[in-house]
């Protein structure tokens, strides 16, 4: 086990990560835990017990953003966490515009029912909440995620109906967001969208 890395402790029920010592040892790891740091939440706090077949597994954070790429346009960085420091890598050149929108069972009044009732943003999601114990629970109510993404030509078009003289105007809707296009920048726009179902969270499991 390498020191200040991230870790996962899992059944098939539930999971609970942590991070490492700095300096473990032997076959015996102690995790310490307490109000700060990564492990604040304790060591044992998933969403149910984890007893039986218990497997440990290394746990990657990663983060994914749009910046400014080598070639001076925009492109999809992603961003990984070593346990103390991120270190950022460009993956996806053309990129302009990255969205995420999460999918919740809002049924509250009996149990729920494991479908998705509203795609919300993640600072809605947890709106209101004020604990952490809520708003764990809330993003456990999360059944999909909905990515939207709006890539670009990393040139001008060289076509005739695309050029300086061209009106090119009009807009681009990326989930509920509407793009207005820039008038007469002759560059090539495209929307994305794809929904991927967290199948462990949707129909009751």
């Amino acid at each position: 086990m390498q020191s200040q890395r991230f870790y996962g402790i899992a059944n098939y029920g539930a999971a609970a990560l942590f991070q490492a010592p700095t300096a473990p040892s032997g076959t015996t790891v102690t995790v310490a835990s307490g109000a700060g740091g990564a492990n604040q939440r304790l060591f044992q706090s998933a969403s149910e017990p984890l007893r039986g077949n218990v497997m440990l597994y290394p746990a990657n954070i990663y983060a994914y953003y749009v910046g400014l790429g080598a070639s001076g346009g925009p492109s999809l960085f992603r961003a990984s966490y070593s346990g103390n420091t991120w270190t950022s890598e460009e993956i996806v050149e053309g990129v302009e515009m990255l969205q995420l929108s999460y999918g919740r069972d809002t049924l509250t009044t009996n149990l729920p029912d494991g479908s998705v009732d509203a795609y919300v943003t993640a600072d809605t999601l947890v709106a209101g909440l004020a604990t952490e114990a809520e708003r764990a629970a809330r993003w456990r109510s999360v059944g999909a995620v909905r990515v939207g993404m709006l890539v670009r030509s990393p040139e001008r078009a060289g076509t005739p109906n695309r050029n300086e003289a061209a009106a090119d105007v009009g807009n681009l809707q990326i989930g509920r967001s509407i793009i207005d296009l820039p008038e007469g920048d002759a560059i090539l726009r495209r929307p994305y969208e794809s929904t991927v179902a967290l199948r462990n969270r949707l129909y009751g499991n």
